[in-house]
């Protein structure tokens, strides 16, 4: 139920997510991402309209570490950072990583050619895999509004989608 898209074609990088509902260990697997055991970026998807939000956190990201200009400490955390319109990399990681009670998560890994670290990710998520279709019953777009802090005056002369991606894009230019 992963599903595999192309970042920009010059980075001939590509992004596989897969969605789980029902998951019973966060906690467990919070650990193994702090630990290091786990390559991959855990995301909520409460705070994810669309995968193109992904797409753009994630281009920026292997962009970073092409130049050697990481702001944390890995491409994957970076994603994180990427994702979250706070310069903070502690507050990023907290409001858009896996919280050691969430029951939904999204997880995010780079040029999985084969399928292995997929497969190897999901056999230690006590969970049940979700297919990407969904993504939009676990998104809670009331705290996607607060998080970005999105008023009522931009909603109406713009997409939601189009709030986001251009604070992602534009993260380093801004605060807000």
């Amino acid at each position: 139920m992963s599903v595999t898209l192309e970042l920009d074609k010059s980075l001939k990088v590509k992004i596989t997510l897969t969605l789980f509902s029902d998951v019973t260990n966060s906690k467990e697997l919070r650990q193994k991402l702090v630990e290091g055991s786990l390559q991959c970026s855990i995301i909520k998807p409460s705070l994810v309209l669309d995968t193109f939000q992904l797409l753009v956190a994630a281009n920026k990201a292997v962009l970073s570490q092409q130049q050697g200009t990481l702001k944390t400490k890995g491409i994957y955390s970076e994603i994180l950072y990427n994702l979250s319109p706070s310069k903070n990399i502690t507050e990023s990681l907290k409001t858009f990583g896996i919280g050691e009670n969430d029951t939904s998560i999204l997880v995010l890994v780079l040029n999985d050619i084969d399928g292995t670290k997929v497969n190897s990710i999901s056999s230690v998520v006590k969970g049940k895999l979700a297919s990407l279709d969904t993504l939009n019953m676990h998104t809670n777009e009331q705290e996607i509004k607060k998080v970005y802090k999105i008023k009522e005056a931009e909603q109406n002369c713009g997409s939601l989608l189009g709030s986001l991606v251009s604070r992602i894009a534009v993260k380093e230019i801004i605060s807000i």
